[in-house]
């Protein structure tokens, strides 16, 4: 966070994420527009925005890819945890069940004495 941003937030005055980012395409399109309307340049050269379209279209598929694998890592470890969560409360039932069927019942406690009902 630059020294600027810090300031706005110590002051009070919000804050607007990526305020100043301009992507790609938008300039990309600002640009065609200004060469287009003052002909400044050659609209016919095919090339011209080709090779930086390649650039900033991979750039975009690989942050993408990115984020998709984080995410995943993401479910992954949720459905681990999930499954672990299961199995636990699996053994506690396996366990009551045992109780119930060798006490015919869970253990209980009255007067400091243990009994099984």
């Amino acid at each position: 966070m630059s020294q600027r941003a810090r300031g706005r937030v110590v002051a009070g005055e919000p804050v607007l994420p990526r305020a100043g980012r301009v992507e790609y395409e938008e300039a990309r399109d600002d640009l065609w527009a200004h060469y287009n309307t003052t002909g400044s340049r050659d609209l016919r050269e095919n090339g011209r925005f080709n090779h930086r379209d390649a650039v900033f279209v991979r750039r975009h598929e690989a942050e993408r890819a990115a984020r998709e694998r984080d995410l995943r890592a993401q479910l992954a470890d949720s459905l681990r945890r999930e499954q672990e969560a299961r199995a636990a409360l699996d053994a506690v039932r396996r366990v009551a069940e045992i109780a119930l069927a060798r006490f015919g019942g869970l253990p209980s406690v009255h007067n400091g004495v243990q009994s099984f009902s």
